[in-house]
């Protein structure tokens, strides 16, 4: 059994499935739900979509050890929308979660 890469090599890893999944996975489901009329998946597809947005944009800056300084990160336990640094919405721009829910965590 091969021994973990380093987070370097991990972050960059992910990033393609996540730019995948925001890009094309989520946006064809969110229409074929539109199309069937299913408004409420169309909806949870198109969150979904934004918090892979912003795992990808996040794993990209996280990459790049030398300079990131991500300070803290703020998940939404309800879609998992990752929102970095200390100025965070009172409810989550993706499902409307409120702040106290949050998961914070801090020395990232």
């Amino acid at each position: 059994m091969e021994a973990p890469g380093s987070f370097l090599e991990s972050a960059k890893t992910f990033v393609p499935g996540e730019e995948f999944e925001y890009r094309h996975l989520y946006r064809m489901l969110a229409s074929y739900a539109r199309e069937h009329e299913y408004p409420l998946a169309a909806q949870a597809y198109e969150g979904a979509a934004a918090a892979e947005k912003e795992h990808a944009a996040l794993l990209k800056q996280a990459a790049d050890v030398e300079t990131f300084a991500g300070g803290s990160v703020s998940v939404c336990p309800i879609c998992g929308h990752l929102m970095a640094g200390d100025s965070i919405p009172e409810r989550c721009p993706v499902c409307g979660g409120p702040k106290r829910q949050y998961k914070t965590f801090s020395g990232v």
